[in-house]
C-alpha cells in the first residue's frame, strides 16, 4: 500500500513544497491548491481595504503576498500529467499575477475588482476535486483495497 500524498490534478508531485508554509500544517495535499486560493482571495481583500485607507505599505504587501502565492501554484504545475489543463491554469495565473502587479503599481482597487471572480471558481473546482479523491481515497482504505 502507498503512502504517498494525493497530488491535485494538474500538479506535480514534488510540489508540495511550493505551497510554502502549508507543507508543515496537517492539510492533505489535494488541499493546498484551494487553501492557496482562499489565502490568494484573502490578500486580495487586504489589498483593498488597505487601498481604500491609503495605507500603501499594507497594500503593498499584500498584493505581493498573492502574486507569490500565485506564482508557487504556476511553478507547481505539471505539464506532463495536466496537459491542457494546466496550460489554462498556468495562463489563469499569469494573468491575476500581472494584474495584481498592476494595481500595486497604481495602487488602484479597481484593478482588483473582477479578481475574486476569476479566482473563486477555480477555488470551489479545486475543494471538489480535493473532497472527491479524498473520499474515494477514505473509502479505498476502508474497504482495504491494495493497489499494487
Amino acid at each position: 500500500m502507498s503512502t504517498q500524498l494525493p497530488v491535485a490534478p494538474g500538479y506535480a508531485r514534488g510540489g508540495a513544497s511550493a505551497y510554502g508554509g502549508l507543507a508543515a500544517t496537517t492539510l492533505p495535499q489535494a488541499r493546498y491548491p484551494e487553501a492557496a486560493l482562499s489565502g490568494v482571495l484573502q490578500y486580495i481583500g487586504q489589498a483593498r481595504r488597505a487601498i481604500a485607507r491609503h495605507d500603501v505599505p499594507a497594500a503593498h504587501t499584500a498584493l505581493v503576498t498573492a502574486q507569490q502565492v500565485l506564482a508557487m501554484l504556476r511553478a507547481a504545475l505539471d505539464f506532463r500529467a495536466g496537459g491542457e489543463l494546466a496550460e489554462r491554469l498556468q495562463a489563469v495565473y499569469t494573468f491575476v499575477i500581472g494584474e495584481l502587479g498592476q494595481a500595486n503599481l497604481e495602487k488602484n482597487a479597481a484593478r482588483l475588482e473582477a479578481l475574486p471572480a476569476i479566482i473563486e471558481p477555480l477555488r470551489e473546482a479545486f475543494a471538489r476535486a480535493a473532497a472527491a479523491h479524498l473520499a474515494g481515497h477514505t473509502a479505498e482504505a476502508a474497504g482495504g483495497s491494495d493497489r499494487r
